[in-house]
């Protein structure tokens, strides 16, 4: 018997009596004494009978049965912790007494419970720099580098959610398939933004994403991968491809103008790629949310029937985007965060239906091969250096392409030409179909231009003029156009100099031609900026030109 005078579960198991034979045995006790009684039972009972253990997953309560490989939340408003409740001790929720119970168990995990980080897909630990990736309830997959080793999951530094994936035996090994499926049969534009980014580029970017997916929270900023083409590209196939051979299912979403609540919810559940199909119509909200999520935020969203509980939602999902019109993600903000793939139309067109079951059919070896890549990926990790700083946004990704070409055979400078490309095309994306970046090169075509400061507000009446000559639209105000110049600066250094300062709280523009060297923007030379006498006078003769 325990301190309290209940039977221990091997007392009441001994005496052949059930859980729920044993919690009867203590009624008409007093309240407090009973919830306590009680409380105690289920935690030996949970530990010693059922081999549960007492969870602090993300800072939550949960209870973690092994014998299931099931997790569940302690509250009551969880539904399988209600029916666990009355399945196993006969509580249920509509008793007062099931709360005081409740609340014992809670506590108890919130001061002993181990703790443990959520996933539902994968997980990079950084103290032991092993990965961690879920295999079906129960059980997970750890990479150390050199073997990919099947444990128990929640043994170790983090315990894997439920996710509706299907579950398969994988043929770990290089079989040298995986590409060939997913990457090489794609049908790269040749004529891309930027025109420098080659198809070899656009192969090596792809798959770079596929194996950074497994990465998930090494990745913090997550890249957004655009993939852009004409009808019958094959851009939502290609896609389709990659969730099938890493989950076994195929889940393209559509985002609607009203689904801005269920945004974070609904990538929390895609992991690890969320496929947004079609997106060609501009949704204000989706610029912000995937604004906010690219740079590695998240969404605070209050517990349903409380006031004050909350919850952090910070999905680690992979999202790809299949677009013909990509205006949605021209703002400079979500621009520098995206990988660009242009598709060409495909000559010969086969079933969709039939090419996911060829995927599923050989998913086995695709995801071994998979498995194998990202182990070779984790022990260079481990055992060599790989730059910190680079001249490009989103180092974690521009480190794991490294990786990529590294265990593909290639030279590093094959990956820094990729990342340049790549570069060079998020910032081609921000300028086009922008009617300004004509207006500067028309303006820039007088040589009275070059080299001289002017404020805002005498560009904004300068490039008014041109467009207004020109019959174009030009929707700024002299604030507005330096805020956009702004933004725009790293894009439009690719193809001017362009400068600037305050000046006596006034913000002073320098603008210039760069010569192009082999498809390549020159080096900006640093000038100097002076402040001359004549500025007005040497506008008013442009314009008059």
């Amino acid at each position: 018997m325990t301190s309290l005078g209940v039977p221990t579960p091997a007392e009441a198991s001994k005496a052949g009596w059930t859980a729920v034979e044993a919690m009867r045995a203590t009624r008409g006790l007093p309240p407090h004494t009973l919830v306590n009684r009680i409380g105690s039972f289920i935690l030996a009972n949970e530990r010693d009978i059922h081999h549960s253990e007492f969870l602090v997953v993300d800072g939550q309560p949960h209870l973690f049965d092994r014998l299931a490989c099931e997790l569940h939340p302690t509250y009551l408003r969880h539904a399988p912790f209600r029916v666990l409740l009355a399945s196993r001790y006969g509580l249920l929720h509509t008793d007062p007494l099931t709360r005081g119970v409740t609340a014992v168990v809670e506590s108890y995990t919130a001061t002993s419970g181990r703790r443990v980080t959520g996933e539902r897909f994968s997980y990079w630990d950084r103290s032991s720099q092993c990965l961690y990736l879920a295999h079906g309830p129960g059980h997970l997959y750890r990479l150390d580098g050199d073997t990919v080793h099947e444990e128990v999951n929640g043994a170790g530094p983090v315990v894997f959610l439920p996710v509706e994936h299907d579950v398969v035996q994988p043929d770990i090994g290089p079989h040298g398939e995986l590409a060939a499926a997913l990457v090489d049969d794609l049908q790269y534009a040749t004529e891309t933004g930027s025109g420098i980014l080659s198809a070899a580029d656009q192969r090596l970017l792809f798959l770079s994403w596929i194996l950074a997916c497994g990465f998930g929270n090494r990745l913090p900023a997550k890249p957004l991968l655009l993939m852009e083409g004409d009808h019958a590209s094959g851009k939502t196939l290609a896609l389709q491809r990659v969730q099938a051979a890493l989950t076994g299912r195929t889940l393209p979403m559509t985002i609607g103008s009203k689904d801005e609540e269920d945004f974070p919810t609904m990538l929390l559940h895609e992991t690890p790629i969320a496929i947004v199909d079609n997106q060609d119509t501009p949704i204000e909200w989706l610029r912000d949310a995937i604004a906010t999520y690219t740079t590695a935020g998240g969404w605070r969203k209050r517990v349903f029937y409380t006031r004050t509980e909350s919850l952090w939602i910070k999905p680690q999902a992979f999202i790809g985007i299949t677009t013909r019109n990509p205006a949605t993600y021209r703002r400079p903000d979500i621009a520098d965060r995206c990988l660009l793939i242009r598709l060409a139309h495909r000559p010969v067109q086969g079933s969709p239906e039939r090419i996911l079951a060829n995927i599923l059919e050989k998913r086995s070896r695709l995801y071994g091969e998979w498995l194998w890549m990202l182990n070779r990926i984790v022990k260079l990790m481990r055992t060599t250096e790989v730059p910190e700083n680079f001249p490009y946004r989103m180092v974690d990704f521009a480190q794991m392409v490294i990786f990529t070409a590294r265990i593909l055979g290639l030279d590093d400078s094959a990956a820094h030409t990729l990342l340049h490309a790549a570069q060079a095309e998020r910032d081609e994306l921000v300028l086009e179909d922008d009617p300004l970046l004509d207006l500067l090169d028309r303006w820039l075509a007088s040589p009275l231009t070059h080299r001289v400061e002017i404020t805002a507000q005498d560009l904004y009446d300068h490039l008014a003029m041109l467009a207004a000559s020109a019959g174009q639209k030009f929707s700024y105000t002299p604030w507005s156009l330096s805020r956009r110049l702004r933004s725009l600066i790293a894009a439009l250094r690719r193809r001017m100099v362009i400068q600037h300062r305050t000046v006596q709280g006034k913000t002073r523009w320098m603008f210039a031609p760069i010569a192009a060297a082999n498809g390549h923007a020159a080096p900006i030379p640093e000038l100097a900026l002076p402040i001359p006498g004549t500025v007005d006078a040497t506008i008013a003769g442009i314009v008059e030109a």
